[in-house]
């Protein structure tokens, strides 16, 4: 899952790059990433298959798991943890380059290179964290993996008002460690529910999750700008933490109830029966 997500975020960052290099248009630069994804479609239709762990036949569906999951405390304590996660993720993705901008034009005067440290810090760096989440998860638990990853990428929105009078070797330094962190647990909450919600909707219950937080996303895509506007953009990140601070308490929830006889065990018992 970790790798999975991973080129997720090497394939987001990947415009980034085209007009790194390039310094074309919007145009081109919107033209070259419908490309990549056309060619992605002919790979996908070509060479993908259902892997050997579906069975050959349809599975029983319930739509009214979507609801129904949250219900249970383990996959609505997961699902927290990941819409705080959300919160910050696509923000920051959409609006580092600006930030990036303003902090270039702030210290020298001039723009600096944003599409090519933006491609480091959320392409290369994001695959980076997202390898490094899935070792961790699977060597140090996932809930204290994505904990973890979550205070790091909490304690940048904090910091990012210092770091953005920073030189570009500091500051793309920060931001190397804030696009590692902030995507390393992502695989690790899909996981997690995986494991916690009702194995028979396992389907429902990652669609459920997904749909929600990126439907979430949209409030903080459009407020960033906003806070940009009456504040700058030195301190419009800071609104991203709440994201961390609400994820957080979740986890050590779930941490505490997924001691041994404790959730996990519930869990398993409940899907038997």
């Amino acid at each position: 899952m970790g790798a999975l997500i991973g080129c997720l975020a090497l394939g987001s960052a990947l415009p980034h790059l085209i007009d790194g290099l390039g310094q074309l248009n919007w145009r081109a630069v919107l033209t070259a990433a419908a490309a990549t994804a056309f060619c992605a479609t002919i790979v996908a239709g070509a060479l993908v298959r259902p892997g050997p762990q579906f069975p050959a036949g349809r599975g029983t569906g319930r739509s009214r798991y979507a609801l129904a999951m949250f219900s249970d405390r383990g996959p609505r304590l997961v699902s927290l943890a990941y819409f705080g996660h959300m919160w910050e993720l696509y923000a920051l993705w959409t609006w580092l380059p600006a930030f990036l901008i303003a902090s270039g034009t702030t210290t020298t005067g001039r723009e600096g290179a944003s599409g090519i440290d933006a491609f480091l810090a959320i392409g290369v760096a994001g695959l980076a964290g997202c390898l490094l989440g899935g070792w961790a998860a699977d060597r140090i638990g996932r809930a204290a993996t994505a904990a973890a990853a979550l205070a790091v990428s909490g304690a940048c929105c904090l910091l990012s008002p210092l770091f953005f009078t920073a030189s570009r070797p500091w500051l793309l330094a920060f931001t190397t460690v804030w696009g590692a962190a902030d995507i390393a647990d992502s695989g690790v909450f899909s996981t997690m529910l995986s494991e916690v919600a009702d194995r028979r909707y396992v389907g429902t219950a990652l669609t459920t999750q997904t749909a929600i937080g990126f439907l979430l996303t949209i409030v903080t895509i459009q407020a960033i700008p906003l806070a940009a506007a009456v504040t700058g953009w030195r301190y419009a990140f800071l609104a991203l933490a709440a994201g961390p601070l609400t994820a957080l308490p979740a986890l050590t929830a779930l941490t505490r109830d997924m001691r041994p006889n404790g959730l996990a065990s519930t869990c398993t018992e409940r899907t038997l029966s």
